[in-house]
Protein backbone atom coordinates (compact mmCIF):
# COMPACT_ATOMS: atom_id res chain seq x y z
CA UNK A 1 0.00 0.00 0.00
CA UNK A 2 1.39 3.49 -0.68
CA UNK A 3 2.32 5.65 1.79
CA UNK A 4 0.14 8.80 0.27
CA UNK A 5 -2.63 6.44 1.17
CA UNK A 6 -2.14 7.09 5.11
CA UNK A 7 -3.58 10.42 6.04
CA UNK A 8 -3.36 12.21 10.19
CA UNK A 9 -6.17 12.67 12.05
CA UNK A 10 -5.65 16.20 11.31
CA UNK A 11 -6.06 15.44 7.28
CA UNK A 12 -9.22 13.64 8.26
CA UNK A 13 -10.60 16.18 10.30
CA UNK A 14 -10.57 18.69 7.56
CA UNK A 15 -11.62 15.61 4.69
CA UNK A 16 -14.91 14.63 6.64
CA UNK A 17 -15.63 18.18 8.21
CA UNK A 18 -15.59 16.08 11.59
CA UNK A 19 -14.03 16.31 15.09
CA UNK A 20 -11.40 14.42 16.44
CA UNK A 21 -13.00 12.83 19.22
CA UNK A 22 -14.98 11.48 16.08
CA UNK A 23 -12.25 10.25 14.56
CA UNK A 24 -11.19 8.01 17.54
CA UNK A 25 -14.87 7.09 17.93
CA UNK A 26 -14.85 5.54 14.17
CA UNK A 27 -10.99 3.89 15.20
CA UNK A 28 -12.86 1.52 17.65
CA UNK A 29 -12.94 -2.10 16.61
CA UNK A 30 -16.22 -3.21 16.06
CA UNK A 31 -17.31 0.06 15.03
CA UNK A 32 -19.81 0.23 11.39
CA UNK A 33 -17.64 3.38 10.44
CA UNK A 34 -14.70 1.68 11.45
CA UNK A 35 -11.48 3.43 10.10
CA UNK A 36 -8.35 1.06 8.83
CA UNK A 37 -5.30 2.74 10.75
CA UNK A 38 -2.16 1.79 12.18
CA UNK A 39 0.85 2.91 14.14
CA UNK A 40 2.82 5.83 13.16
CA UNK A 41 6.29 4.96 13.02
CA UNK A 42 8.53 6.92 15.28
CA UNK A 43 6.00 9.42 16.85
CA UNK A 44 3.03 9.10 18.92
CA UNK A 45 -0.41 8.81 17.23
CA UNK A 46 -1.97 6.82 14.51
CA UNK A 47 -2.45 7.03 10.52
CA UNK A 48 -5.54 6.73 8.73
CA UNK A 49 -5.86 4.69 5.23
CA UNK A 50 -7.70 7.79 2.89
CA UNK A 51 -9.89 4.75 0.91
CA UNK A 52 -11.73 4.10 4.27
CA UNK A 53 -13.51 7.53 4.19
CA UNK A 54 -16.66 8.73 2.61
CA UNK A 55 -16.89 8.88 -1.20
CA UNK A 56 -16.89 12.90 -0.62
CA UNK A 57 -14.26 13.18 1.63
CA UNK A 58 -11.89 11.06 -1.01
CA UNK A 59 -13.04 13.13 -3.59
CA UNK A 60 -11.63 16.12 -2.06
CA UNK A 61 -8.39 13.83 -1.22
CA UNK A 62 -7.90 13.55 -4.79
CA UNK A 63 -7.88 17.07 -5.39
CA UNK A 64 -6.03 17.86 -2.81
CA UNK A 65 -3.43 15.67 -4.09
CA UNK A 66 -3.70 17.10 -7.53
CA UNK A 67 -3.42 20.32 -6.54
CA UNK A 68 0.02 19.66 -4.63
CA UNK A 69 1.21 18.02 -7.20
CA UNK A 70 4.51 19.28 -9.27
CA UNK A 71 2.51 21.71 -12.15
CA UNK A 72 3.91 21.68 -15.80
CA UNK A 73 5.43 24.85 -16.27
CA UNK A 74 3.76 27.75 -18.44
CA UNK A 75 5.60 29.14 -21.76
CA UNK A 76 7.81 32.02 -21.04
CA UNK A 77 7.42 35.68 -22.63
CA UNK A 78 9.40 34.01 -25.82
CA UNK A 79 6.67 31.50 -25.85
CA UNK A 80 9.22 28.79 -25.57
CA UNK A 81 8.64 25.73 -22.52
CA UNK A 82 11.74 25.00 -20.28
CA UNK A 83 12.61 21.11 -20.59
CA UNK A 84 11.36 19.21 -17.28
CA UNK A 85 14.51 16.94 -15.73
CA UNK A 86 11.71 14.09 -15.91
CA UNK A 87 11.12 11.46 -18.57
CA UNK A 88 11.25 12.10 -22.42
CA UNK A 89 7.59 11.56 -22.26
CA UNK A 90 7.42 14.56 -19.45
CA UNK A 91 8.96 16.37 -22.01
CA UNK A 92 6.79 15.96 -24.77
CA UNK A 93 3.78 16.60 -22.85
CA UNK A 94 5.02 19.61 -21.83
CA UNK A 95 5.75 20.76 -25.02
CA UNK A 96 2.41 19.91 -26.16
CA UNK A 97 0.19 23.01 -27.53
CA UNK A 98 -2.37 22.38 -24.74
CA UNK A 99 -3.30 24.14 -21.78
CA UNK A 100 -1.79 23.54 -18.43
CA UNK A 101 -5.18 21.16 -17.17
CA UNK A 102 -5.90 18.93 -20.46
CA UNK A 103 -1.54 18.23 -20.14
CA UNK A 104 -2.31 16.96 -16.94
CA UNK A 105 -5.32 14.96 -18.13
CA UNK A 106 -3.03 13.69 -20.96
CA UNK A 107 -0.12 12.50 -18.85
CA UNK A 108 -2.64 10.90 -16.17
CA UNK A 109 -4.58 9.02 -19.55
CA UNK A 110 -0.84 7.78 -20.94
CA UNK A 111 -0.01 6.59 -17.62
CA UNK A 112 -3.16 4.65 -17.53
CA UNK A 113 -2.39 3.41 -21.06
CA UNK A 114 1.28 2.55 -20.50
CA UNK A 115 0.06 0.55 -17.53
CA UNK A 116 -1.94 -1.77 -20.20
CA UNK A 117 0.04 -2.73 -22.54
CA UNK A 118 2.53 -5.68 -23.60
CA UNK A 119 0.82 -7.44 -21.76
CA UNK A 120 1.67 -5.41 -18.19
CA UNK A 121 -1.52 -7.22 -16.43
CA UNK A 122 0.32 -10.70 -16.46
CA UNK A 123 3.40 -9.38 -15.25
CA UNK A 124 1.42 -7.82 -11.86
CA UNK A 125 -0.42 -11.34 -11.30
CA UNK A 126 -4.07 -10.65 -12.46
CA UNK A 127 -5.60 -13.74 -13.46
CA UNK A 128 -6.97 -12.21 -16.80
CA UNK A 129 -6.76 -8.86 -18.54
CA UNK A 130 -10.89 -7.60 -17.87
CA UNK A 131 -9.71 -8.21 -14.06
CA UNK A 132 -7.01 -5.71 -14.39
CA UNK A 133 -8.98 -3.32 -16.47
CA UNK A 134 -11.55 -3.49 -13.72
CA UNK A 135 -9.07 -2.56 -10.75
CA UNK A 136 -7.27 -0.22 -12.68
CA UNK A 137 -10.28 1.69 -13.29
CA UNK A 138 -11.45 1.72 -9.73
CA UNK A 139 -8.47 3.02 -9.10
CA UNK A 140 -8.64 6.25 -11.03
CA UNK A 141 -12.04 6.57 -10.28
CA UNK A 142 -12.62 5.86 -14.74
CA UNK A 143 -14.64 3.09 -16.07
CA UNK A 144 -13.12 0.30 -18.38
CA UNK A 145 -15.03 1.73 -21.65
CA UNK A 146 -12.82 5.09 -21.05
CA UNK A 147 -9.78 3.16 -20.73
CA UNK A 148 -10.28 1.36 -23.68
CA UNK A 149 -11.29 4.33 -25.63
CA UNK A 150 -7.71 5.69 -24.50
CA UNK A 151 -6.04 3.06 -25.72
CA UNK A 152 -7.75 2.51 -29.66
CA UNK A 153 -7.01 6.46 -29.70
CA UNK A 154 -2.87 5.61 -28.64
CA UNK A 155 -2.83 2.46 -31.16
CA UNK A 156 -3.97 3.91 -33.92
CA UNK A 157 -1.02 6.95 -34.78
CA UNK A 158 0.66 7.12 -30.99
CA UNK A 159 0.01 10.77 -30.80
CA UNK A 160 0.10 12.59 -27.06
CA UNK A 161 -3.08 14.60 -28.89
CA UNK A 162 -5.46 11.81 -29.01
CA UNK A 163 -5.50 11.56 -25.40
CA UNK A 164 -6.79 14.91 -24.87
CA UNK A 165 -10.18 15.74 -23.76
CA UNK A 166 -12.84 15.11 -26.37
CA UNK A 167 -15.92 13.32 -27.36
CA UNK A 168 -15.88 10.05 -27.29
CA UNK A 169 -15.66 8.09 -30.48
CA UNK A 170 -14.61 8.98 -33.49
CA UNK A 171 -15.90 12.19 -35.33
CA UNK A 172 -19.66 11.63 -36.23
CA UNK A 173 -19.86 10.54 -40.05
CA UNK A 174 -16.27 10.30 -40.08
CA UNK A 175 -15.48 6.41 -39.97
CA UNK A 176 -11.61 7.65 -39.17
CA UNK A 177 -11.28 3.99 -37.57
CA UNK A 178 -12.04 2.29 -40.46
CA UNK A 179 -9.09 2.24 -43.12
CA UNK A 180 -8.69 1.27 -46.56
CA UNK A 181 -8.79 -2.72 -46.15
CA UNK A 182 -11.87 -2.53 -43.34
CA UNK A 183 -13.88 -0.34 -45.69
CA UNK A 184 -12.90 -2.37 -48.75
CA UNK A 185 -14.67 -5.87 -46.96
CA UNK A 186 -17.74 -4.15 -45.81
CA UNK A 187 -18.08 -2.45 -49.29
CA UNK A 188 -17.42 -6.15 -50.39
CA UNK A 189 -19.57 -8.06 -47.81
CA UNK A 190 -22.44 -5.01 -48.30
CA UNK A 191 -22.23 -5.66 -52.29
CA UNK A 192 -21.48 -8.65 -53.29
CA UNK A 193 -22.26 -11.40 -50.17
CA UNK A 194 -25.67 -9.31 -49.82
CA UNK A 195 -24.65 -9.64 -45.77
CA UNK A 196 -26.62 -7.93 -43.00
CA UNK A 197 -25.73 -4.75 -41.23
CA UNK A 198 -25.41 -7.19 -38.34
CA UNK A 199 -23.47 -10.07 -40.31
CA UNK A 200 -21.42 -7.49 -41.82
CA UNK A 201 -19.72 -6.51 -38.58
CA UNK A 202 -18.76 -10.02 -37.57
CA UNK A 203 -17.70 -10.70 -40.91
CA UNK A 204 -15.05 -7.74 -40.50
CA UNK A 205 -14.57 -9.04 -36.74
CA UNK A 206 -13.75 -12.48 -38.04
CA UNK A 207 -11.67 -11.07 -40.77
CA UNK A 208 -9.19 -9.07 -38.81
CA UNK A 209 -8.87 -12.21 -36.32
CA UNK A 210 -7.78 -13.97 -39.56
CA UNK A 211 -4.53 -11.49 -39.97
CA UNK A 212 -3.16 -11.62 -36.94
CA UNK A 213 -1.34 -14.62 -36.06
CA UNK A 214 0.46 -14.43 -32.16
CA UNK A 215 -0.92 -16.54 -30.01
CA UNK A 216 -2.03 -16.12 -26.98
CA UNK A 217 -2.98 -12.24 -27.58
CA UNK A 218 -7.04 -11.13 -28.84
CA UNK A 219 -7.63 -9.16 -31.90
CA UNK A 220 -8.04 -5.94 -30.05
CA UNK A 221 -4.81 -5.79 -28.86
CA UNK A 222 -3.45 -5.68 -32.36
CA UNK A 223 -6.39 -4.15 -34.43
CA UNK A 224 -9.64 -1.30 -33.61
CA UNK A 225 -11.98 -3.05 -33.47
CA UNK A 226 -14.90 -0.70 -34.95
CA UNK A 227 -18.47 -0.87 -33.20
CA UNK A 228 -21.32 -2.03 -35.09
CA UNK A 229 -22.54 1.51 -34.79
CA UNK A 230 -19.87 2.65 -36.74
CA UNK A 231 -20.03 -0.01 -39.65
CA UNK A 232 -23.71 0.95 -40.04
CA UNK A 233 -22.59 4.67 -39.97
CA UNK A 234 -20.81 3.71 -42.74
CA UNK A 235 -22.72 0.97 -44.94
CA UNK A 236 -25.36 3.86 -44.84
CA UNK A 237 -22.84 6.75 -45.81
CA UNK A 238 -22.46 4.33 -49.48
CA UNK A 239 -23.73 5.25 -52.79
CA UNK A 240 -27.10 4.84 -54.29
CA UNK A 241 -25.03 2.65 -57.06
CA UNK A 242 -23.47 0.59 -54.23
CA UNK A 243 -27.08 0.34 -52.59
CA UNK A 244 -28.11 -0.64 -56.28
CA UNK A 245 -25.50 -3.15 -56.82
CA UNK A 246 -27.07 -5.07 -53.99
CA UNK A 247 -30.10 -5.75 -55.65
CA UNK A 248 -29.55 -7.16 -58.20
CA UNK A 249 -28.06 -6.31 -62.37
CA UNK A 250 -31.51 -4.90 -62.57
CA UNK A 251 -31.47 -1.98 -59.81
CA UNK A 252 -27.83 -1.46 -61.16
CA UNK A 253 -29.16 -1.09 -64.66
CA UNK A 254 -31.95 1.44 -63.51
CA UNK A 255 -29.87 3.23 -61.21
CA UNK A 256 -27.14 4.54 -63.65
CA UNK A 257 -29.77 4.00 -67.05
CA UNK A 258 -29.85 7.52 -67.82
CA UNK A 259 -26.16 7.68 -67.39
CA UNK A 260 -24.70 4.94 -69.38
CA UNK A 261 -27.76 4.19 -71.95
CA UNK A 262 -27.80 5.99 -75.11
CA UNK A 263 -31.52 3.97 -75.71
CA UNK A 264 -29.90 3.56 -79.38
CA UNK A 265 -30.65 -0.23 -79.43
CA UNK A 266 -34.58 0.47 -79.78
CA UNK A 267 -37.07 2.20 -82.13
CA UNK A 268 -39.29 4.89 -81.23
CA UNK A 269 -42.87 2.94 -80.16
CA UNK A 270 -40.63 -0.28 -78.69
CA UNK A 271 -40.99 1.06 -75.50
CA UNK A 272 -43.28 4.22 -74.25
CA UNK A 273 -43.14 5.45 -70.81
CA UNK A 274 -46.55 5.95 -68.90
CA UNK A 275 -47.16 8.18 -65.31
CA UNK A 276 -49.50 10.79 -64.10
CA UNK A 277 -48.00 13.65 -62.53
CA UNK A 278 -49.61 16.15 -59.69
CA UNK A 279 -49.58 19.25 -61.58
CA UNK A 280 -48.57 21.89 -58.70
CA UNK A 281 -51.07 24.76 -59.17
CA UNK A 282 -54.41 25.01 -58.42
CA UNK A 283 -57.22 25.04 -60.39
CA UNK A 284 -60.79 25.11 -60.77
CA UNK A 285 -63.46 22.49 -62.39
CA UNK A 286 -65.19 24.88 -64.94
CA UNK A 287 -68.99 22.87 -64.24
CA UNK A 288 -68.55 23.61 -60.71
CA UNK A 289 -66.52 26.71 -59.95
CA UNK A 290 -66.08 26.47 -56.45
CA UNK A 291 -64.47 22.87 -56.69
CA UNK A 292 -60.77 23.87 -56.66
CA UNK A 293 -57.99 21.09 -56.50
CA UNK A 294 -55.13 19.65 -58.51
CA UNK A 295 -55.58 18.02 -61.35
CA UNK A 296 -53.32 14.97 -62.77
CA UNK A 297 -51.16 15.22 -66.09
CA UNK A 298 -51.36 11.45 -67.63
CA UNK A 299 -48.62 11.52 -69.89
CA UNK A 300 -47.05 8.48 -72.70
CA UNK A 301 -43.63 9.47 -73.27
CA UNK A 302 -41.69 7.75 -76.06
CA UNK A 303 -38.45 6.68 -74.42
CA UNK A 304 -36.13 6.64 -77.94
CA UNK A 305 -36.90 10.51 -78.56
CA UNK A 306 -38.44 11.57 -75.41
CA UNK A 307 -40.87 12.78 -77.21
CA UNK A 308 -44.29 13.37 -75.22
CA UNK A 309 -47.15 11.27 -77.58
CA UNK A 310 -50.78 12.18 -75.84
CA UNK A 311 -51.33 13.21 -72.20
CA UNK A 312 -54.45 13.99 -70.68
CA UNK A 313 -55.89 16.03 -67.66
CA UNK A 314 -57.78 14.24 -65.58
CA UNK A 315 -59.32 15.15 -61.77
CA UNK A 316 -58.60 11.44 -60.95
CA UNK A 317 -56.73 8.68 -62.72
CA UNK A 318 -58.95 6.07 -63.02
CA UNK A 319 -59.01 2.92 -65.22
CA UNK A 320 -61.75 4.38 -68.23
CA UNK A 321 -58.76 7.42 -68.67
CA UNK A 322 -56.08 5.30 -68.74
CA UNK A 323 -58.09 2.88 -71.73
CA UNK A 324 -59.14 6.72 -73.67
CA UNK A 325 -55.17 7.79 -73.56
CA UNK A 326 -54.37 3.93 -75.19
CA UNK A 327 -56.89 4.13 -77.67
CA UNK A 328 -55.50 7.64 -78.64
CA UNK A 329 -52.07 6.79 -78.43
CA UNK A 330 -53.31 3.69 -80.59
CA UNK A 331 -55.09 5.84 -83.17
CA UNK A 332 -52.19 8.58 -83.54
CA UNK A 333 -49.02 6.62 -83.52
CA UNK A 334 -49.82 2.72 -83.30
CA UNK A 335 -49.29 -0.29 -80.79
CA UNK A 336 -46.37 0.33 -78.87
CA UNK A 337 -44.26 -2.85 -78.41
CA UNK A 338 -43.73 -2.47 -74.69
CA UNK A 339 -45.28 0.09 -71.40
CA UNK A 340 -43.14 1.07 -68.68
CA UNK A 341 -45.03 1.50 -66.08
CA UNK A 342 -44.91 1.44 -62.09
CA UNK A 343 -47.23 -0.11 -60.02
CA UNK A 344 -50.03 1.76 -60.16
CA UNK A 345 -51.28 2.70 -63.82
CA UNK A 346 -52.31 -0.04 -66.23
CA UNK A 347 -52.61 -2.65 -63.79
CA UNK A 348 -55.73 -5.18 -63.24
CA UNK A 349 -57.56 -7.75 -65.14
CA UNK A 350 -58.83 -5.07 -67.31
CA UNK A 351 -55.54 -4.83 -69.18
CA UNK A 352 -54.15 -8.16 -68.61
CA UNK A 353 -51.63 -9.79 -66.41
CA UNK A 354 -53.90 -11.71 -63.76
CA UNK A 355 -53.90 -15.37 -65.34
CA UNK A 356 -56.93 -17.54 -63.72
CA UNK A 357 -55.06 -20.83 -64.22
CA UNK A 358 -52.68 -21.88 -62.02
CA UNK A 359 -50.72 -24.33 -63.71
CA UNK A 360 -47.54 -22.92 -64.57
CA UNK A 361 -48.26 -24.33 -68.36
CA UNK A 362 -51.49 -23.09 -69.27
CA UNK A 363 -50.46 -19.65 -67.11
CA UNK A 364 -48.51 -18.59 -70.43
CA UNK A 365 -50.38 -19.81 -73.01
CA UNK A 366 -53.52 -17.90 -71.42
CA UNK A 367 -54.34 -14.54 -72.77
CA UNK A 368 -56.54 -11.87 -71.17
CA UNK A 369 -56.88 -8.14 -71.23
CA UNK A 370 -56.38 -5.57 -73.69
CA UNK A 371 -52.91 -5.57 -73.56
CA UNK A 372 -52.41 -9.28 -73.84
CA UNK A 373 -54.75 -9.06 -77.08
CA UNK A 374 -52.96 -6.30 -78.40
CA UNK A 375 -49.42 -8.37 -77.64
CA UNK A 376 -47.90 -5.32 -75.70
CA UNK A 377 -45.18 -6.29 -73.70
CA UNK A 378 -45.62 -4.44 -69.94
CA UNK A 379 -42.86 -3.25 -67.66
CA UNK A 380 -42.88 -2.47 -63.77
CA UNK A 381 -39.73 -0.71 -62.59
CA UNK A 382 -39.42 0.47 -59.04
CA UNK A 383 -41.80 3.54 -58.01
CA UNK A 384 -40.07 6.95 -58.62
CA UNK A 385 -37.24 6.03 -59.98
CA UNK A 386 -35.77 9.09 -62.15
CA UNK A 387 -32.25 7.23 -63.31
CA UNK A 388 -34.25 4.42 -64.68
CA UNK A 389 -37.70 6.23 -66.58
CA UNK A 390 -36.93 9.22 -68.88
CA UNK A 391 -40.53 10.07 -67.92
CA UNK A 392 -39.67 10.73 -64.17
CA UNK A 393 -37.04 13.14 -65.33
CA UNK A 394 -39.28 14.78 -68.05
CA UNK A 395 -41.84 15.37 -64.69
CA UNK A 396 -39.24 18.07 -63.41
CA UNK A 397 -39.68 19.57 -66.62
CA UNK A 398 -42.83 20.01 -66.09
CA UNK A 399 -42.30 21.09 -62.54
CA UNK A 400 -40.58 23.98 -63.60
CA UNK A 401 -43.22 25.17 -66.30
CA UNK A 402 -45.66 25.26 -63.06
CA UNK A 403 -43.82 27.82 -61.65
CA UNK A 404 -45.49 29.90 -64.36
CA UNK A 405 -49.00 29.10 -63.48
CA UNK A 406 -51.03 30.77 -61.91
CA UNK A 407 -52.09 29.44 -58.11
CA UNK A 408 -48.75 27.57 -58.26
CA UNK A 409 -48.32 25.85 -54.47
CA UNK A 410 -45.07 24.10 -55.12
CA UNK A 411 -44.00 20.20 -54.58
CA UNK A 412 -44.55 19.91 -50.75
CA UNK A 413 -45.67 21.85 -47.28
CA UNK A 414 -42.53 23.84 -47.72
CA UNK A 415 -42.97 25.10 -51.22
CA UNK A 416 -46.40 25.98 -50.54
CA UNK A 417 -45.86 28.32 -47.57
CA UNK A 418 -43.25 30.24 -49.82
CA UNK A 419 -46.28 30.72 -52.35
CA UNK A 420 -49.40 32.52 -52.35
CA UNK A 421 -51.60 29.90 -53.42
CA UNK A 422 -53.51 29.92 -50.50
CA UNK A 423 -54.54 33.66 -50.89
CA UNK A 424 -55.34 32.97 -54.60
CA UNK A 425 -57.72 30.04 -53.85
CA UNK A 426 -59.35 32.73 -50.83
CA UNK A 427 -59.70 34.97 -53.52
CA UNK A 428 -61.63 32.72 -55.85
CA UNK A 429 -63.32 31.93 -53.28
CA UNK A 430 -64.73 35.48 -52.75
CA UNK A 431 -65.09 35.77 -56.78
CA UNK A 432 -67.38 32.90 -56.42
CA UNK A 433 -69.76 34.33 -53.74
CA UNK A 434 -69.47 37.56 -55.21
CA UNK A 435 -69.24 37.33 -58.67
CA UNK A 436 -67.57 40.55 -59.22
CA UNK A 437 -64.02 40.84 -60.68
CA UNK A 438 -62.25 37.83 -62.09
CA UNK A 439 -60.41 34.82 -60.26
CA UNK A 440 -57.05 34.45 -60.04
CA UNK A 441 -57.01 31.10 -60.94
CA UNK A 442 -56.66 29.24 -64.05
CA UNK A 443 -59.75 26.67 -65.01
CA UNK A 444 -59.51 22.78 -66.09
CA UNK A 445 -59.90 23.49 -69.63
CA UNK A 446 -57.40 27.08 -69.69
CA UNK A 447 -54.84 24.71 -67.57
CA UNK A 448 -55.39 21.98 -70.57
CA UNK A 449 -54.93 24.58 -73.22
CA UNK A 450 -51.55 26.00 -71.43
CA UNK A 451 -50.45 22.31 -70.85
CA UNK A 452 -50.85 21.88 -74.83
CA UNK A 453 -49.07 24.79 -75.43
CA UNK A 454 -46.19 23.56 -73.52
CA UNK A 455 -46.20 19.84 -74.77
CA UNK A 456 -45.96 22.04 -78.74
CA UNK A 457 -43.14 23.85 -77.74
CA UNK A 458 -41.16 20.77 -75.92
CA UNK A 459 -41.46 19.08 -79.01
CA UNK A 460 -39.67 21.58 -80.97
CA UNK A 461 -36.45 21.40 -79.25
CA UNK A 462 -33.34 20.80 -81.05
CA UNK A 463 -32.70 17.48 -79.33
CA UNK A 464 -36.03 15.79 -80.23
CA UNK A 465 -35.33 16.48 -83.64
CA UNK A 466 -32.04 14.84 -83.71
Amino acid sequence: MNDETWLTIEQVTAFEGISRMEVYRRMRPGDPHFLLSKPREGEPGRLIDARSMTWQAQKQWRQDLLRNAAKLPEPDRSGQLPLLPQTEIDRKIAALSLPASERDCVLRRFRVVDSCLNHNWKAQGYASRGDFLAALAQRNETSVRSIERWLSAWRQGENLLDLAPELPGPKRGAGSILNADMRAHLVRCWRIEKLTLRQCHASLVAYLEGKQNSPGCKVDQFYVIPSRTTVERFIHSLSEIDNAARKGADALKAAVGHIDRTYRDIRSLDRVDVDEWIVDAFAYDPRHVSRVGRYYALTFLDERSRLPLVWSLVEHPNEQDEIDLLCALIREFGIPGLINSDRGRFRGRTFGGRFLNRDRGEMYRERDGILDRLDIARNEPREHNPRGSRLERFHLELANWARTLPGWCGSDTKQRRATDADAQVALHKEWVRTGQGASPLLSRDELLQRLNRFMAEFRQRPSLRQ
